[in-house]
């Protein structure tokens, strides 16, 4: 029990939460209890184990809330990004830009124009394009490591489009 209660507050979520559930067979393992001091040890151990677990749930709950929130943000992102790259070249098709519907892509590309878009000069519009482009880098890197592959798989498909922009 003691051993229970000294974990009960660490942050070490594996070691410890494997130490926990050893202790935890071992307590069914003795069986059940017979006194009333035997109760009261049982519920301290039970309450220790509890709280351990219940603090780590609310942790990787709090994690995950913050994964999908950054990836969610470099899906937007990138939305942004495609858009952009294809106001060079309307030809160009991303996968990406398919799950946006139309009104919202027209939206967003509706708010660059004005920014990036000079009327019969493609150098300075592509000039302009590199430069959100570069900014929106500069955002994706600002938000903290996203999700293993999902955050990798939005990665390289940004990559994807800058090198269309370059090649376009």
């Amino acid at each position: 029990m003691l051993q229970a209660e000294a974990l009960s507050g660490s942050e070490d979520w594996k070691a410890h939460a494997d130490a926990l559930k050893i202790l935890q067979q071992e307590w069914k393992a003795l069986g059940a209890f017979q006194t009333a001091k035997d109760r009261d040890l049982w519920e301290r151990f039970h309450q220790a184990c509890d709280g351990f677990f219940t603090r780590k749930r609310e942790v990787f709950k709090e994690k995950e809330s913050r994964t999908q929130e950054i990836l969610e943000k470099r899906e937007a992102l990138l939305t942004h990004a495609e858009l952009l790259v294809r106001m060079m070249h309307p030809d160009m098709a991303f996968e990406h830009l398919q799950s946006i519907p139309m009104n919202e892509q027209l939206r967003l590309s509706l708010s660059y124009r004005d920014e990036v878009l000079v009327p019969d000069d493609e150098k300075s519009t592509h000039r302009n394009v590199m430069k959100k482009i570069a900014e929106i880098r500069s955002e994706w890197h600002k938000l903290d490591k996203g999700a293993g592959n999902a955050d990798k798989e939005l990665w390289n498909h940004f990559l994807l489009v800058e090198k269309a922009l370059r090649q376009g």
